[in-house]
């Protein structure tokens, strides 16, 4: 099959970002297509309002997390991943996802708290010994910031799917088990 890098390169930066944590200044950036440059489009900007919303669903040990701020992820494809079952849900989004959505420096703080909540909510619904199944449309900074708000020892399992029409459609790409303090 197709590496894993080439497949979904956002899946191993939330890997990385996970593995650099919240606790260590990074300088992280989207390339700006419009003027070609990994400069910051608007050095200045205000994020946007990140909210998160919850639906109800009829697995109680599992939870669907869906992440909409480069496009609205298809719910009904997810859905058939998932053998059918209508999982709760949580999900974090703008009013206007985009891919150019993160502007500027100001936007990686908001978007790490929003998802540290986003798993908060999650874990509440599933407890510690649950899954989450986490289907994302983000830019390639908020995966590293996905990965940089989690806290391992904290989370129940979480299964990351990648979206890949050519391989038809979603699928589960990497799993991070849930670590037992030592």
């Amino acid at each position: 099959g197709t590496p894993l890098v080439e497949q979904a390169p956002d899946l191993l930066l939330v890997a990385l970002g996970r593995l650099i944590g919240d606790t260590r200044p990074v300088d992280v950036r989207d390339f700006d297509r419009d003027s070609a440059t990994w400069d910051w489009p608007d050095i200045v900007a205000e994020p946007p309002h990140f909210s998160i919303t919850e639906a109800d669903g009829d697995c109680p040990n599992e939870v669907r997390l869906v992440v909409d701020l480069s496009g609205r992820t298809d719910r009904d494809s997810q859905a058939q991943v998932l053998g059918g079952r209508l999982l709760p849900e949580v999900c974090v989004t703008v009013d206007e996802p985009t891919t150019g959505l993160v502007r500027g420096p100001q936007f990686l703080p908001e978007m790490r708290r929003t998802f540290q909540r986003a798993f908060e909510r999650a874990k509440a619904r599933v407890g510690d010994h649950g899954s989450i199944h986490v289907f994302a449309a983000m830019p390639l900074s908020a995966a590293v910031a996905f990965g940089q708000a989690q806290l391992p020892k904290a989370l129940p399992t979480m299964h990351i799917y990648d979206n890949n029409s050519a391989a038809g459609g979603w699928r589960r790409a990497i799993s991070f088990e849930r670590e037992l303090a030592k």
